[in-house]
């Protein structure tokens, strides 16, 4: 925990606030797209008896939620904003911290 016991820094927040929109980006676009076609979703269990039959793939879809957890570069990410640089998600300069310990 840090910043008086909250569970994210002011900088960690600022990032991905930062990063929400860019993922976001072009979001109005998709939706209005996927508003035109007809879409009913159901979910069970992979041990559920009332799921309905694999079909290979055309109309029915096995979607597995997994967490992302905390990368190395989320640490990266809130020590650069912490010290008041940008953090650049992929990047090749000489001076990313990551390409910095990939090379040691």
């Amino acid at each position: 925990m840090t910043n008086n016991g909250a569970a994210h820094s002011a900088e960690t927040l600022a990032l991905a606030k930062k990063e929400s929109a860019e993922h976001m980006h072009g979001m109005d676009e998709l939706i209005k797209e996927i508003q035109t076609r007809s879409l009913q979703i159901q979910a069970f269990a992979l041990d559920d008896v009332k799921a309905p039959e694999e079909d290979g793939g055309k109309t029915v879809k096995t979607v597995h939620f997994i967490r992302h957890g905390q990368g190395f570069h989320n640490l990266m990410a809130d020590i650069a904003s912490a010290e008041g640089r940008e953090w650049v998600q992929v990047s090749t300069v000489q001076s990313n911290a990551i390409l910095i310990c990939m090379k040691n």
